[in-house]
Formats: structure tokens, sequence, C-alpha cells
């Protein structure tokens, strides 16, 4: 279907190749585990100002709703995202929240690699390419 588009993203992460997407309950379970909505998330990391889990919940509930066992996902997690440098996480997790924000083009979202690199450089409709912000309640 021509103009369909996925809130999922397939990029080369970890040890090779995997899908994200953030469906409802994992985008209610990332909301319930940072306090804050994906825009703000978004935003936040744009800006330098992530959490220090948030990308490890991110890229963790990411792989669980794209199809991945609970368990390898957070095996996969611990290996290459809390082992490693915060910073090689971020730009995965800034792909997964693009994802949902703005969805992906279908034939993008399931090629290797590709997907990532349009959700970092997709445009918003007011031509800027971060979310606005929405500061979590307080």
């Amino acid at each position: 279907m021509t103009g369909a588009r996925s809130c999922a993203v397939t990029q080369t992460w970890g040890d090779g190749e995997h899908r994200f997407r953030l469906g409802i309950g994992e985008l209610e379970e990332l909301d319930r585990l940072t306090g804050a909505g994906p825009e703000f998330l978004l935003s936040e990391l744009e800006a330098g100002r992530g959490r220090a889990r948030w990308p490890h919940h991110i890229l963790r509930l990411g792989l669980i709703g794209g199809g991945m066992a609970p368990v390898e996902a957070l095996a996969l997690v611990r290996t290459y995202c809390d082992e490693r440098p915060w910073l090689e996480s971020k730009p995965p997790s800034v792909a997964v929240l693009m994802a949902l924000l703005l969805g992906m083009p279908e034939d993008e979202a399931d090629a290797s690699g590709e997907g990532a690199a349009a959700a970092e450089n997709a445009t918003l409709a007011d031509g800027s390419t971060s979310a606005p912000s929405s500061a979590p309640a307080s």
C-alpha cells in the first residue's frame, strides 16, 4: 500500500539488525518508568538532557514491541546499552521515538538500517526536526 506508515523501525544495533516498535502497552510502560511522554523524552534526548536509564527503557521496550521475548530484550540491552558508553544508545533511542511519533514508510521501516536514518532526518510539519517539548506532569 503506497503511503502506508508504520511505527516500527529496523536498525543495526548491538549484535545485528533488530526490529523496534513501541505499541500502546510498551508506551504505557515507558511512561510509567520515566514519568514522561514520548515527545518530552525525544526533545530531552536531542537536547542532551536525557536521563541515565531512558535509552535502556526505550530500547528494551522497543525490542519487546518489535516481537522479541522480554528476557532476550533485557539481555541485549544489558550487554549493548548498560555496558557500553551512554552516547552509543542515544541514536537508536531517538530513532525508536521518531518512528513512534512520526511513523515510517512501511518499505523503509523494514529496510536494514534505512529506517533509522529516515527517522533521524525526519522533519516535522513546522519544519523543525525536534518534537515539541511537553514536560511530564508533577
